[in-house]
C-alpha cells in the first residue's frame, strides 16, 4: 500500500477540482494559496486529462465556426 498522508488527500482534492474545470485562481483561493505557483505544485493532470480537455475545446471551437459559416440553423441540422 502506498504511503498516504493528509497532504496526499490535499493534492487529490485540488487535482479533482482542476479536472472539474475550476480555474487556477479559484483553486488557489479554495486552498488558501497566495501564489498561483504553489497551487500548480498540487495539481497533477495526466496526459489523458489534457487530451480530453483539448478534444472538448476543439469540438466546441468547430461548432462555433460551423455556426458562423453556415448559420445556427444549419449547424444544428449537421449535429442531427
Amino acid at each position: 500500500m502506498p504511503f498516504l498522508t493528509t497532504h496526499t488527500f490535499r493534492h487529490l482534492r485540488l487535482t479533482h477540482l482542476a479536472r472539474a474545470g475550476w480555474k487556477l485562481h479559484e483553486i488557489a483561493t479554495y486552498a488558501g494559496h497566495r501564489d498561483l505557483r504553489t497551487t500548480q505544485i498540487y495539481i497533477h493532470l495526466s496526459g489523458t486529462d489534457l487530451a480530453a480537455r483539448m478534444a472538448m475545446t476543439v469540438a466546441e471551437t468547430d461548432r462555433k465556426i460551423a455556426a458562423i459559416m453556415f448559420g445556427p440553423e444549419r449547424e444544428n441540422d449537421r449535429q442531427a
